[in-house]
């Protein structure tokens, strides 16, 4: 479900650039039975996906599954993670997008928001909303890259790992404008620790098996060098 807004540029500020802590809960009266049961099985969606994640046992896997739970559920129409390696910009290292849109995986956009002085909103868990981003305030160079992918609206939430940023998950709309709702940045901020977890998880039995195969090798050397002693 997505809700479209006129593509109009906007001048409110809280429509254009929010986070989920400034969002406004929705009270279930105000829904219809439809919106109330789809609100709960996006919830619930991060749910229906941990022990896939949990027993993915590689980075890539990880990552593979998580922009691909969030654009079908979030039913947009890209998402991306971008790993944040240098000052200023993001390399796209996993992406799921619909047919017909630019493909970005592996390109990297220069971005005033992966500096320093934004990133400490994303060290802090923050989840970033963009409703339309001629509205939104960005500036032209960043407006002008968003364009040239197609990008109308998008929503940022951090992926930390032990406390580390390793990246951003952004779900992108290419079509149109987009209000995101409560419900679908809480999904995707759920999701979003879910693959943190998962990442760190990955990387203990990454280094677990490591371990391992060192103590084994080691062990063979030593029977080797017992055995030719005795020879």
């Amino acid at each position: 479900m997505t809700s479209a807004l006129n593509p109009e540029p906007s001048n409110d500020r809280n429509l254009t650039n929010s986070s989920f802590r400034d969002s406004q809960p929705l009270l279930k009266e105000e829904l219809s039975d439809s919106q109330v049961a789809w609100s709960v099985e996006l919830t619930q969606l991060p749910q229906n996906v941990i022990q896939e994640l949990h027993q993915a046992t590689s980075k890539e896997e990880i990552l593979t599954i998580t922009v691909e739970e969030a654009r079908r559920f979030l039913e947009c129409d890209r998402v991306v993670i971008y790993s944040l390696t240098e000052p200023s910009q993001g390399t796209v290292i996993a992406e799921a997008v619909i047919a017909g849109w630019t493909k970005t995986l592996g390109m990297t956009i220069d971005d005033p928001c992966f500096e320093s002085k934004c990133m400490d909103i994303y060290h802090n868990g923050r989840v970033k909303a963009f409703n339309n981003i001629y509205g939104a305030e960005i500036g032209k160079y960043y407006v002008e890259q968003l364009e040239q992918i197609e990008v109308k609206a998008s929503l940022v939430a951090p992926i930390l790992q032990k406390g580390e940023l390793f990246g951003l998950l952004v779900a992108q709309q290419c079509s149109q404008p987009r209000k995101w709702q409560p419900e679908e940045i809480e999904c995707l901020s759920q999701l979003a620790t879910q693959a943190g977890l998962s990442l760190h998880n990955a990387q203990l039995l990454a280094e677990s098996a490591r371990l391992k195969q060192q103590a084994e090798t080691e062990a063979q050397w030593t029977q080797y060098f017992t055995d030719a002693t005795r020879h």
